[in-house]
């Protein structure tokens, strides 16, 4: 009986994201012990906290997360940090959070949780080979070199995403994964994740706007821009065919590992 109840509050509790996770701790120096990260510095910015280890020098993910936290799209329970690789071993590539720098929009006790299980987890992404391992969103992005969200990251399944229950505790629900790559020699530098409590189009929309000269500035690039290639149309069609692309962008940018969609019509010959 007790197993039933403990399970039952396990899913409930993925269900509804931990009700304590919305909790804050009382200041940046609280939030950094609970983390066991007191040696990062911190800068407070418009809407959250950059954390880092200044003797790493981390300056080109620094500085685009610290244009990030400036910007007034960023929501009150937000996660963005850096996965580089960390180690490479044959055709074995091991990326990790660990030391990088990150950003928090608050003091949320699920924000300090997810960072510290992100800290101690690696990714090993195998250059070919096995397609069945359990890359999760960060390893499939690296080895992919593609982007990857979702709106809702429960709707992934525990192979997909192995951290998924422990992510849908800590209060998250909307997940994206960028691809960066260094502007000068176009080798994948690392991946952006990006781990929120709610799904906004707006505020996706204008993240994704203003991530283009914030990449540029740090010497980076993605490649996060959906693209809806337009066909020749009869006369019928070319009214609806905004809307169509329209729709067809969206979920270009709002449906996991979704690389092309398209549309079919009837015709008369």
């Amino acid at each position: 009986m007790d197993q039933e109840y403990e399970e039952r509050e396990r899913v409930l509790s993925i269900i509804r994201g931990g009700e304590e996770s919305l909790e804050s701790y009382s200041s940046i120096t609280d939030f950094k012990q609970n983390l066991g990260e007191e040696v990062f510095a911190h800068e407070k910015l418009e809407k959250g906290w950059v954390l880092y280890e200044e003797l790493l020098g981390q300056h080109k993910i620094k500085a685009l997360l610290k244009r990030t936290a400036s910007q007034s799209w960023f929501l009150v329970h937000s996660l963005i940090q850096f996965w580089g690789v960390v180690k490479v071993e044959g055709s074995r590539h091991y990326l990790s959070s660990s030391h990088h720098p990150f950003c928090v929009s608050s003091l949320h006790k699920g924000l300090c949780w997810y960072r510290k299980l992100c800290r101690d987890h690696e990714y090993v992404v195998v250059d070919v080979g096995d397609v069945e391992q359990q890359l999760g969103g960060v390893g499939r992005v690296y080895r992919n070199k593609l982007p990857e969200s979702t709106p809702d990251l429960r709707l992934y399944s525990t192979h997909e995403f192995p951290m998924r229950d422990e992510a849908a505790r800590c209060g998250f629900r909307a997940y994206m994964a960028l691809p960066l790559f260094d502007s000068h020699t176009y080798q994948c530098y690392g991946v952006l994740e990006l781990i929120e409590s709610l799904y906004s189009h707006y505020a996706r929309e204008q993240l994704l706007y203003l991530l283009d000269p914030a990449l540029q500035m740090a010497g980076l690039r993605s490649n996060h821009n959906p693209i809806a290639i337009r066909g020749p149309t009869n006369e019928r069609m070319q009214q609806p065919e905004a809307n169509i692309a329209e729709v067809l962008e969206l979920a270009m940018a709002t449906i996991p590992r979704l690389y092309l969609a398209q549309v079919w019509t009837p015709c008369n010959n």
